[in-house]
């Protein structure tokens, strides 16, 4: 979705309207510090 993840992350989460929830960010993070959360 060329979602800038590194800016969106500045409070720990991405809020983005175009995020679709399709993991790619998390599949090619180069750190592998990107997760899934369910919350409730």
């Amino acid at each position: 979705m060329s979602i800038y993840v590194s800016s969106e992350l500045t409070e720990g989460k991405i809020k983005s309207l175009d995020c679709i929830l399709c993991g790619e960010c998390v599949d090619v993070c180069p750190k592998k510090v990107l997760c899934y959360k369910v919350m409730d």
